[in-house]
């Protein structure tokens, strides 16, 4: 680890578009876990913060894409086409080859390299801000937009690292390694969220997060009569897609796959309901 952590550096430092001294395929595999465990350790000190951030600025009221959440999509996709693609689009051309050689002296490439692997990482966790509405956001709030996806940001640093060092097929294998983890981290996670129960003389209710979106189980049931609600029962769809079906409210957080049970003797109307989820998302978001 200490030696990953002083090449890292050193590379950055200095950077020089050569291979890594005293290449093996053990260092090879060492590099790619020191890599990753330091990119993990990263993870989980910085994202509450880039989560705050994000939760209280930037989120806008769109739905969550059903067909982006499935279990499929998110291991296919998710761990294989997307690193694969990304790699290609931002690693793959950071070294020095042939085809550069028709039109670029290496002497001029020393001098882009040292650029490219400064900017390519920032680039490549900035676009990550696709996820989040930046439109009419003050001055102040996009200096600090950075922090929401300062994790990818390191993690692209640390993928540069090794593709230049190593290889684009170590570079590859890291960025499907990283999606893959984190994808089941999230998995994890939320099986061990406790159910958001609250049951009282008015009403009960009962939100259930879901890992993942089975889209063939999703359904809504809705019984209500004079402007008030007496039941709903929502099965794999999101909170923001339920609200909108009922109100039309545009709901600034993130929107989830869920289950919700939700019970009244005698009926509550749509502004109270509203009330009850903006309870479920400060004790649960």
């Amino acid at each position: 680890m200490k030696n990953f952590i002083i090449d890292f550096l050193q590379f950055y430092k200095n950077p020089s578009d050569t291979r890594i001294e005293h290449y093996s395929l053990s260092k090879n595999i060492r590099y790619i876990i020191y890599g990753l465990i330091i990119d993990l350790i990263l993870l989980v000190f910085f994202i509450p913060l880039g989560d705050y951030f994000a939760d209280t600025y930037l989120l806008d009221s769109s739905l969550l894409v059903y067909k982006e959440d499935t279990l499929l999509f998110l291991l296919v996709i998710g761990v294989l086409v997307l690193p694969l693609f990304e790699e290609l689009l931002f690693r793959l051309p950071i070294r020095y080859n042939r085809f550069y050689s028709f039109f670029l002296s290496k002497k001029i490439w020393s001098y882009l390299f040292r650029v490219i692997v400064y900017c390519v990482p920032l680039i490549f966790g900035l676009v990550h801000l696709d996820n989040f509405n930046l439109n009419g956001k003050t001055t102040t709030i996009l200096i600090f937009v950075p922090l929401v996806v300062l994790s990818q940001i390191i993690g692209g640093y640390i993928i540069t690292f090794i593709r230049v060092k190593f290889n684009f097929l170590s570079s590859v294998i890291y960025h499907m390694i990283w999606n893959l983890t984190v994808t089941i981290g999230g998995f994890i996670f939320t099986s061990f969220e406790k159910p958001y129960v609250v049951t009282n003389n008015d009403y009960s209710i009962e939100i259930t997060a879901n890992s993942y979106t089975e889209i063939s189980k999703q359904n809504l049931s809705v019984d209500s009569s004079d402007n008030k609600i007496y039941r709903i029962e929502a099965q794999q769809l999101s909170i923001n897609h339920v609200l909108d079906s009922l109100t039309a409210f545009k709901r600034n957080k993130e929107d989830r796959s869920v289950n919700i049970l939700f019970q009244s003797q005698n009926g509550m109307s749509k502004k109270q309901f509203l009330k009850i989820i903006e309870d479920y998302d400060k004790n649960c978001l």
